[in-house]
């Protein structure tokens, strides 16, 4: 009798431990899940545009919108002045860049929180002093987050 007590014992102790186990491993998994769409979701970078550049930076500078019509409308992506500056909007608010990479094919600006530059640029017009292009804004946040988007610009004095 003994014997079959302890079997028991043993059994349900056994029992217990998994049962135990397996509902607070399935809410550490959903807690985990939840703290991940929360982190995804505070690391996207909502772009916005810009309409002035301020008269301080007026002179030779690269200007790219989302299309043609937007950059004649004054509705502005990105700017930079070949090289000391760059400026993007975020959530609304300018964001200030700084030259981190400038070789001749691409631009690199920086700060504690976002990268910005245009890749793939191609001329498809030239002016006196300008050069009319498409290429692709590519802005990454410290988080991970990278957001890409086609556009259309003037480079020039």
């Amino acid at each position: 009798m003994k014997l079959i007590s302890f079997s028991t014992i043993v059994f349900t102790a056994i029992v217990l431990c998994f049962s135990c186990g397996g509902p607070a491993n399935n809410n550490a998994a959903n807690t985990d899940s939840t703290a991940n769409a929360v982190n995804q979701a505070d690391s996207v970078i909502n772009l916005t545009s810009f309409s002035s550049i301020p008269d301080s930076l007026a002179g030779c500078s690269c200007i790219f919108s989302e299309s043609e019509n937007k950059y004649n409308a004054n509705s502005y992506l990105y700017f930079d002045d070949l090289g000391t500056v760059c400026l993007i909007s975020i959530d609304n608010k300018i964001v200030v860049l700084k030259p981190v990479k400038i070789t001749e094919v691409i631009s690199e600006f920086a700060n504690d929180e976002y990268t910005a530059y245009i890749q793939n640029k191609k001329n498809i017009g030239s002016g006196a002093e300008s050069a009319t292009m498409t290429g692709e804004l590519v802005v990454k946040n410290k988080k991970g987050a990278i957001i890409t988007k086609k556009v259309y610009g003037v480079c020039g004095c």
